[in-house]
């Protein structure tokens, strides 16, 4: 993958962002799941459809439609509205939250889209389960 040097940073701190903070409990559903190589690109910038795009991976298509459904109930119980494309299939499966687009990839289906480099040049952060090099 190609991506923009990527900030290392907890997830404690990243749900802490202006533009994540209100969607911090649908978010944090991602590692209740076991979503994992999980990053944050901030593309407020640069685009008018989100402020921000997650993108993490499933280890199948089970588990990227698990963790799209856990999603999906965390913003149904937080009031929020939302949409998901691509759950039948569940390769890729994308959760609009508003000012956030989630995407939850198979390994395989991430390479070949490479969405981390569609946004190379906006800021991108890996986000940690603990906080090793915060910066």
């Amino acid at each position: 993958m190609r991506a923009t040097s990527k900030r290392i940073i907890s997830i404690e701190k990243f749900l802490k962002k202006r533009a994540v903070k209100p969607y911090s409990k649908i978010i944090n559903q991602i590692w209740e799941k076991k979503g994992f190589n999980v990053v944050g690109i901030d593309i407020s910038k640069s685009s008018d459809i989100a402020d921000f795009i997650i993108i993490c991976s499933g280890s199948s298509t089970k588990h990227c439609q698990s963790i799209a459904e856990e999603l999906e109930k965390s913003a149904k119980t937080s009031g929020l509205s939302h949409a998901i494309e691509g759950y039948g299939k569940g390769d890729w499966v994308l959760v609009d939250i508003g000012n956030i687009i989630i995407h939850i990839f198979t390994e395989e289906t991430r390479e070949i889209y490479d969405l981390e480099g569609l946004w190379y040049g906006s800021p991108c952060y890996h986000i940690q389960e603990v906080a090793k090099n915060d910066q």
